[in-house]
């Protein structure tokens, strides 16, 4: 098993820094170019959502990223010290409202949870920790 991280200021000075950690991780391992994409596009939603909400402002903490692979599956964990905030339990936004009716925010956990093949959330010790995973079919060797 691969495994690489990054602990980083959640600011947003840090966030392309962070976005390229990511990028640069997912091709070091070895994942797929459909995986990588939708890894990318979910991590970038949750990373800015740290970076921006995460910590009272003025007082910004750390984000830690850490992605590995396993076979076929490469897992990504996301961990912060900020205000508890489990994704998973946000309701599902209503997308057959015209655009101008939707209330703002969600979209991006809507669509982490569309590409992930699985998104589980953990509070304890006074960090989140959100840990996704995208997977594909082994080739036949």
């Amino acid at each position: 098993m691969n495994e690489l991280s990054l602990e980083k200021k959640a600011s947003r000075d840090n966030l392309k820094e962070l976005f390229a950690f990511v990028e640069e991780a997912l091709i070091r391992l070895d994942a797929p170019e459909e995986n990588r994409g939708k890894m990318m596009m979910a991590l970038d939603e949750i990373v800015a959502n740290v970076v921006n909400y995460a910590y009272p402002e003025g007082q910004p903490g750390t984000v830690c990223l850490r992605l590995c692979r396993k076979d076929s599956t490469i897992t990504a964990e996301v961990v912060d010290q900020g205000k508890a905030f489990d994704p998973t339990k946000h309701p599902e936004p209503d997308i057959t409202l015209p655009i101008e009716q939707r209330p703002i925010g969600g979209l991006g956990i809507h669509l982490t949870r569309k590409m992930m093949n699985s998104m589980k959330y953990d509070r304890s010790e006074g960090k989140n920790r959100l840990v996704i995973t995208t997977s594909w079919e082994k080739p036949y060797e």
